[in-house]
């Protein structure tokens, strides 16, 4: 026949009347593409081709040896038991488990057999959906030896992200509340950052007791005060031993009074902001001693004029007036509206002498 029909393929498939299992297929001559699905429900592996499930690789790396699963923890045995259950035996044990405390029982469907488990033999217990480890003296919950202190690889200087290396190769990234508690066995701090300890503190401490010799004020017995402070501001002060100069200060802000006190020793002033001396406003006043020579007036030994003006007329206009030597002329500049007192020294614009009235 070339072919089977279809109701025939389904009596072949699950659940139907002549249905296959995959153990009665013939063995595959090529690869099989499991088409990204799950062989699920594996057997514990017990040959080096057989494939493993997921339990069985997870013991090898956690160290575990898996059995068989149970169905629960008692003390007492079930009355109708089915063949091939098992059960971990709890204290305190009757009946035909008396004595097997921690042994494994299972049915052989006329009688217990018993298993006493080897180190890490490893459970999954069906009721509680959890799994327990026999750690040599007590079944534990797996999840109770997931910790750093049970895992491989996590010596003293394991290089895991969330291990604190005893070398100190790693440093921690935030602060670190002690609850408490108190740092033990320090060495000698020796650069800045490094935590003193108790002593040191104690001995800066007792440094004041040195006194005067050293400039510290000394301590009696109550830690208290046995001198006057030194003034800090002394120091800072002409001659002290860190005396500040006037030049090496902030300059100032706003107006600086003197206090009717004289500022002495300046040097001759070289630019227009420079502050000027006596000596050279004793000598602009003098200036006017050279008389008419200079274009100036000449003054009198009370600094009064000695010469007389010739005259002082009034002038209005935008143009600056020409004002012949010796004469004053007071100049309304309508261009500006300004006032300005005009001296001629040469009768020309550019040798007026002149002062802003208004």
């Amino acid at each position: 026949m070339a072919g089977h029909s279809k109701n025939h393929v389904e009596d072949h498939k699950l659940g139907g009347v002549d249905e296959l299992k995959l153990h009665e297929l013939g063995a595959p001559t090529s690869p099989v593409d499991l088409n990204s699905q799950k062989l699920t429900n594996v057997g514990t592996p017990t040959a080096g081709t057989d494939v493993p499930s997921k339990d069985y690789v997870d013991s090898l790396v956690q160290g575990l040896d898996w059995q068989n699963s149970v169905k629960d923890e008692l003390a007492d045995p079930p009355g109708s038991p089915a063949e091939d259950d098992r059960y971990i035996v709890i204290a305190t044990a009757t009946g035909d488990w008396v004595g097997h405390e921690n042994d494994i029982a299972e049915w052989n469907g006329t009688a217990w057999d018993f298993f006493t488990p080897n180190l890490y033999w490893t459970v999954s217990i069906e009721d509680e959906g959890r799994q327990k480890t026999w750690n040599g003296t007590d079944w534990v919950f797996l999840a109770d030896i997931i910790v750093h202190a049970a895992l491989a690889g996590l010596g003293n200087e394991a290089d895991h992200p969330y291990a604190a290396l005893i070398s100190g190769g790693r440093a921690f990234t935030g602060d670190q509340p002690m609850g408490g508690h108190k740092v033990t066995g320090l060495g000698a701090p020796t650069v800045a950052g490094d935590a003193a300890r108790k002593e040191e503190v104690d001995a800066a401490e007792k440094t004041a007791q040195k006194g005067v010799a050293n400039g510290y004020m000394g301590l009696d017995g109550g830690q208290r005060g046995t001198q006057a402070p030194k003034l800090h501001g002394a120091d800072h002060k002409s001659g002290g031993p860190d005396a500040v100069k006037l030049n090496e200060l902030a300059a100032p802000t706003a107006s600086v009074g003197f206090n009717a006190q004289q500022a002495k020793g300046l040097a001759a002033p070289t630019e227009a902001g420079d502050a000027a001396r006596k000596d050279e406003l004793d000598t602009c006043e003098k200036t006017a001693q050279k008389g008419a020579a200079s274009g100036y007036a000449a003054l009198d030994s009370n600094s009064k004029v000695s010469q007389a003006i010739k005259q002082v007329q009034v002038v209005s206009g935008a143009a600056e007036p020409a004002v012949v030597a010796g004469e004053v002329t007071v100049w309304d500049d309508t261009g500006l509206t300004q006032q300005w007192l005009i001296y001629g020294t040469d009768g020309t614009v550019g040798g007026n002498k002149k002062v802003q009235l208004t």
